[in-house]
């Protein structure tokens, strides 16, 4: 299982995009969450659900980045509108 943690630490450490969204928390969360999936695999041998659970887990990540992405779009809009209205 330790094994299994730390080959998914190294994964997402080595990712191409890691060094823009990931800090040294989210490696800590990445190998909670690598153990919490091998207990899963260990109990139900099944590596459909250990998969699903990674993208229910991906998939709210996603949500949150594109949610957050949208609110800070709209307050550059607001900025962009409000120094383009010039009242003197």
């Amino acid at each position: 299982m330790l094994i299994n943690c730390l080959i998914f630490i190294y994964y997402h450490y080595f990712n191409r995009f890691s060094y823009r969204f990931y800090k040294l928390k989210d490696y800590i969360y990445h190998g909670l969450f690598a153990i919490n999936v091998g207990i899963l695999f260990m109990y139900t041998n099944s590596f459909l659900l250990c998969v699903i659970c990674h993208l229910l887990y991906n998939s709210i990540q996603f949500v949150t980045l594109i949610l957050s992405s949208q609110s800070i779009r709209r307050v550059f809009i607001r900025r962009e509108n409000n120094e383009n209205t010039y009242t003197g």
